[in-house]
């Protein structure tokens, strides 16, 4: 009869496990080959991978982000005026409808078109 295999695991397999666990940091800008070969970069000057590898390890300048073009940013401005003025002339109407719809008849009753409403109060 052969034995099993002893429980407790071996060296590499508890470095693995532990690795696995292990939060890596992340690197600002990766090199140009680890770019392009899109994998992780230790961002060392020349990074492990290159050094590995003989490659010359070289970080490239970013080009800065840019914006939405200005001519687009230019066709909307005019339609956001006019939807702001659109909304400003409901909020306008409607404040004064609402007013006008609701007005006080005397100290107790509110009158609305065609209905009228009666509060009593209480006497001390």
């Amino acid at each position: 009869m052969e034995e099993s295999a002893p429980s407790t695991p071996e060296p590499h397999e508890l470095q693995s496990a532990e690795r696995s666990h292990v939060k890596k940091n992340k690197v600002a800008r990766a090199c140009d080959e680890c770019r392009r070969k899109k994998v992780r970069c230790n961002g060392g000057q020349p990074c492990v991978r290159c050094r590995k590898a003989l490659f010359q390890c070289v970080y490239s300048k970013i080009a800065p982000k840019r914006g939405p073009p200005k001519q687009y940013v230019e066709t909307l401005e005019p339609r956001l005026r006019r939807v702001e003025s659109i909304l400003d002339a409901l909020t306008l109407d409607s404040s004064e409808s609402s007013a006008n719809q609701l007005e006080l008849s005397d100290e107790n009753s509110l009158s609305y078109p065609g209905q009228q409403l009666y509060f009593p109060t209480t006497s001390s």
